[in-house]
């Protein structure tokens, strides 16, 4: 068989470059694979959360469930009295922390207790260290809002941008204005670029300031951490990274109960040194009431907890960044070139997926790590498209394959039994290099040939050839013969190659009996001139050199050696003596499965000793 109709051709370029474009075009536009590489990151900053504790300088006092439950009791329903948070936040600030963050607005005043304000601010008065928060409210409300120049003092800013600006926000106008420090509390999930994709509504990022028509407003834990003397990351936002949730929560009652104590002269059961040096701040996580988010750690993170982790990255500096983008595409380049070149090198789609599979987590793994050192690795994007090009490749591959098969079901069809095709394309093919090989070749050439070709002209006489051939053939296949080739009128078959069978020579004597036997109705289908048609077959078994023979374009399978050409002299011998004739090695191999008459012992061209010729008799098994 030729080697180039079984050979399948290397993949060309245009597959890469294909995918190469979609991954850039997807990086730099489309984005199409952000929420994969968002959920890729938040697993692993989950799993990197679970191994770094909070900051223990960093205290939260929760109004949750049980303080709700027992403040309307003992003090009011929510929203408590004003003078209930101007008492805690003296008792804390008494203690000196670092700061003290309300996380609640005090937008209203207090309806119920009018008076209740005015006592807040009473309490809070002379502390410096106390902020509270506003909110960046609708842009659509701006132009009934509130001058920016005028906010700038509160927030920490030198009024040095548009004089006229105003913005929408909500400010804690229950107290006197002289207590503000002010910082934002707004919280920003993902919501997608509008344009080509929708976001997951998942809060990785926090903001430093607000864009506000110029003015770079201040979040709270930026206007904190910047108080306090720590460096605070550039630009509008940082990437969060994320501690373990188990962060000291103080339950709001259980500290008012220590401050009603104290206030009462009793001894108190808290720590008076709890809040020493430490930055507290004061929110809300009962149901109903909670400020709730979701976050890469926790689908239900409160609003509180995701400012003191805000804190925690600015003070420890351990915000994320982003890997440049260069090197993501040099990252998914590279990957998608090696499984494109793994195509090319022939390496096999299991080989390329094992190596791909190892990289994917490798690349998963420097993530992993990555995140360790405040680098926000993406990860997936690149390798999808790996993923999506070996897919690609693969499909191609095994369309390829399933052709080439096709193909060489057709081409060893010529040759060998449906039956031995498909045993031996699931051997992986023919063998690539030449073996030696036990095996039985049968000749068989019409006798006469040249007298009959005289006599016919040359379309008839292919038709004839045609019609021997192809009843031989499939008497062949049927005995599991391999057809070797064609030689003008005769024909060269082998049992045991390129399938070893332990039976070869039976079986050829078995062929060989049942071409004798369909010998005579097939003569009755020719002209009466040509019903005196006849054949000779000859049989020998030895050991042949089996493989791929000839020249790198027109490369063929066949058998050679001193079998071969002792089979061919056997063939001869049949003229004037019998129709099938077997040589004494032949009539050795196949055993008792036949009754044989002896016809002599001859001499042949190339060997030495005369060797004894056998007609096989009888039906084989």
């Amino acid at each position: 068989m030729s080697d180039a109709a079984v050979r399948v051709e290397p993949p060309s370029a245009w597959l890469f470059v294909a995918f190469v474009v979609a991954f850039l075009a997807d990086m730099s536009f489309f984005r199409l694979f952000v929420p994969y590489d968002h959920r890729l990151s938040d697993f692993l900053l989950r799993q990197q959360s679970e191994r770094h504790p909070p900051d223990p300088n960093i205290v939260l006092v929760i109004a949750d469930d049980k303080s709700i439950d027992v403040m309307a009791e003992e003090v009011d329903r929510w929203p408590w009295p004003r003078r209930v948070f101007g008492e805690v936040g003296r008792a804390i600030a008494a203690q000196r922390p670092a700061a003290i963050i309300f996380d609640q607005t005090f937008a209203d005043h207090d309806r119920r207790d009018p008076k209740s304000d005015e006592a807040m601010s009473d309490a809070l008065r002379g502390i410096p260290n106390v902020y509270f928060p506003f909110v960046r409210g609708d842009a659509t409300g701006d132009a009934t809002g509130v001058q920016l120049r005028a906010l700038a003092k509160y927030v920490g800013l030198d009024p040095n941008s548009g004089p006229e600006a105003k913005a929408n926000i909500l400010l804690p106008r229950a107290l006197d204005p002289a207590l503000w420090k002010l910082g934002a509390i707004n919280i920003f999930p993902d919501t997608g670029d509008g344009v080509v994709r929708e976001g997951d509504g998942v809060v990785r990022e926090y903001p430093i300031a607000i864009d506000t028509h110029g003015w770079p407003l201040p979040s709270m834990a930026a206007r904190v951490a910047r108080d306090l003397g720590y460096r605070v990351p550039n630009g509008p936002n940082m990437i969060l990274s994320w501690p373990d949730r188990k962060r000291k929560q103080i339950s709001f009652i259980d500290l008012y109960d220590d401050v009603r104590r104290r206030a009462r002269g009793e001894p108190g059961e808290r720590p008076a040194d709890e809040f020493t040096g430490k930055i507290v701040l004061i929110g809300a996580s009962a149901t109903g009431i909670a400020d709730r988010h979701v976050t890469p750690r926790y689908r239900s993170d409160q609003g509180t907890d995701i400012m003191a982790v805000a804190l925690e990255n600015i003070i420890h500096e351990r915000d994320l960044h982003n890997v440049p983008w260069p090197f993501v595409v040099l990252v998914g380049v590279g990957l998608m070139a090696m499984v494109w070149l793994g195509f090319v090198r022939g390496w096999g789609s299991p080989a390329i997926g094992l190596f791909l599979l190892v990289a994917t987590l490798l690349l998963h793994g420097i993530a992993y790590v990555a995140s360790e050192y405040r680098i926000l690795y993406h990860s997936s994007s690149p390798t999808w498209f790996a993923w999506g090009l070996y897919g690609a490749m693969a499909l191609r591959a095994f369309v390829l394959e399933r052709r080439f098969r096709h193909r060489a079901v057709e081409q060893f069809s010529r040759f060998l039994n449906p039956v031995i095709v498909r045993e031996l394309l699931e051997r992986g093919g023919l063998p690539k290099e030449a073996t030696a090989r036990m095996v039985t070749v049968l000749f068989c050439d019409i006798a006469g040939f040249t007298g009959i070709a005289e006599k016919l002209k040359p379309d008839a006489l292919v038709a004839l050839l045609n019609l021997h051939f192809s009843t031989q053939v499939e008497i062949i296949f049927r005995h599991r013969g391999t057809l070797d080739k064609f030689i003008g009128d005769a024909m060269m078959v082998v049992w045991g190659s390129p399938i070893p069978d332990p039976e070869h020579a039976e079986r050829a004597i078995a062929c060989a009996l049942e071409m004798q036997a369909a010998l005579p109705s097939f003569r009755q289908s020719l002209p009466p001139e040509l019903r005196s048609f006849d054949f000779g077959i000859g049989i020998h078994t030895g050991e042949v050199i089996a493989g791929l023979v000839g020249p790198e374009k027109r490369l063929e399978y066949t058998a050679i050696g001193d079998t071969v050409n002792v089979a061919n002299r056997i063939q001869a011998l049949t003229r004037g003596v019998c129709r099938i004739l077997i040589s004494e090695d032949t009539r050795r191999f196949a055993g008792k499965a036949f009754k044989y008459v002896a016809r002599g012992r001859f001499r042949i061209k190339g060997r030495v000793n005369e060797i004894d010729v056998f007609e096989p008799e009888g039906e084989g098994r």
